[in-house]
């Protein structure tokens, strides 16, 4: 055997060091292809969760009952959304801004405008606030209708094609209710 200058005592803590970082390095991608099945795993479920509107499936289905006229099931599928500890802030919004249309379909503008609340107590959004404007000028409430309004202002998307629009007709809103 041919001898390369390299005694065992040299030889044998390099081998141990290879080793130790062949190990190490084998321990890393092991966690690293096990991180990304989790997130595969974790983004296939939020996927699954979501339809082709890109709505959460349980605020998609409670549109479609909506729209067929079966309010009690939207109702039901809401109640049942909203006790669910998996159900993300989020959804919850959606699915009070669901609710409180439900309301407004029956002319329950008070109920409505207390659940519109509690969305906007989630997330204080341009269309939030809208809706509750909207919500206390049917129900006669002008003050408080033309306070939405006004609120409404500031939160119109800056990004919005339509923001001057947007902002006319709120100020025409307010001009209509004495403002």
């Amino acid at each position: 055997m041919a001898n390369f200058g390299l005694n065992k005592r040299i030889l044998t803590p390099i081998i141990v060091v290879v080793i130790v970082l062949a190990a190490t390095w084998a321990g890393v991608g092991f966690r690293l292809l096990q991180n990304k099945k989790q997130n595969d795993t974790a983004s296939d479920t939020s996927t699954a969760a979501r339809t082709v509107s890109g709505l959460p499936k349980a605020v998609d289905d409670v549109q479609q009952l909506r729209a067929s006229g079966n309010a009690t099931e939207a109702e039901k599928k809401i109640n049942a959304a909203l006790n669910d500890p998996a159900t993300t802030n989020t959804e919850k919004y959606q699915l009070y801004i669901q609710q409180g249309n439900l309301l407004t379909d029956k002319n329950d503008y008070a109920d409505a405008a207390a659940v519109y609340t509690k969305a906007a107590a989630l997330d204080k959004t341009y269309e939030i606030t809208v809706l509750l404007g909207d919500t206390w000028r049917q129900a006669g409430d002008n003050a408080k209708a033309k306070d939405y309004y006004q609120q409404a202002i500031p939160l119109i998307p800056q990004s919005s094609p339509v923001r001057d629009d947007d902002k006319a007709q709120l100020e025409e809103k307010i001009k209509a209710l004495g403002g």
